[in-house]
């Protein structure tokens, strides 16, 4: 579990926005505190597997108690990414010669 793995190594503001740009770009759903919680329950105190989620939580953006899926408009984030590279427009010129605004600009480039 990498967010584990970041959490323990460098629990740093440029750790957390690596995870948020990161996260920003998958199509993953999030993890809920319970899931985390029953992954690390055998592991680490009670104390830490919330401040591992707290981490993690505030790193992403969301906090859930159980596993969320993403929303449609954050589904469609990386799926145009993915299109805009398949089809050899590097980000972020590819993004901005799209003609979107931009505030969906920013959103595709994971600055929102």
């Amino acid at each position: 579990m990498q967010v584990l793995f970041i959490f323990f190594a460098s629990p740093t503001a440029s750790a957390a926005e690596c995870l948020r740009l990161l996260w920003n770009s998958l199509p993953d759903a999030f993890f809920g505190f319970e899931e985390i919680e029953m992954a690390l329950q055998a592991g680490l105190s009670s104390e830490t597997i919330r401040d591992v989620y707290n981490f993690y939580s505030g790193a992403v953006g969301e906090f859930h108690v159980r596993v969320e899926p993403r929303s449609l408009k954050h589904l469609s984030r990386p799926t145009v990414r993915r299109m805009l590279w398949k089809s050899g427009c590097w980000i972020p010129d590819g993004i901005r010669l799209t003609g979107v605004p931009r505030e969906l600009q920013s959103f595709l480039n994971l600055e929102a």
